[in-house]
Formats: C-alpha cells, sequence, structure tokens
C-alpha cells in the first residue's frame, strides 16, 4: 500500500511489548520526544492508530495529537 504523506512530512510510531504496557513509559518519553523535534525544527509531527487501540490513543492525546481523519481502512491519522 502506498501512502500520500505530504501533508504530514514527518510520523512517529511506537510499539511495547505487552511486559511493559501499562507502565506509563510512552506517555513518558513522547512528550519528551516531540519537545525535542519541536526544538530542531520538526514541527508537523503524526502518528496512526487502530481507532480500538485505547492505550495508544490516550498516549497520543496526552501528547497533543488528536484524530484528524482516517488514515486507511484500519487506521485513524493523528495529529497536531
Amino acid at each position: 500500500m502506498h501512502y500520500n504523506l505530504e501533508q504530514y512530512p514527518y510520523f512517529i510510531e511506537f510499539c511495547l511489548s505487552d511486559k511493559h504496557t501499562g507502565k506509563g513509559i510512552m506517555s513518558m518519553l513522547l512528550p519528551k520526544l516531540l519537545d525535542k523535534l519541536r526544538q530542531i525544527g520538526i514541527n508537523k509531527i503524526g502518528a496512526v492508530a487502530h481507532p480500538k487501540n485505547n492505550s495508544a490513543i490516550r498516549v497520543l492525546n496526552k501528547s497533543g495529537l488528536f484524530k484528524r481523519a482516517s488514515f486507511d481502512i484500519v487506521q485513524d491519522v493523528y495529529h497536531n
């Protein structure tokens, strides 16, 4: 599958093994990563998440990325 990502030139993706989920790791790391990216001039940042992945959606929302549209048949796109 090919995506036209001109509107979102920078995408982040994350995944943790089941033994590390629920510990707040991504809630702590993602905002720091986004701040660092902004410091170097990367301001338009996006991510995709399955609409039933509530944990990922919470992390994205806490980090200032919100659902903006459907991305493909299984994921929604989030960005600032």
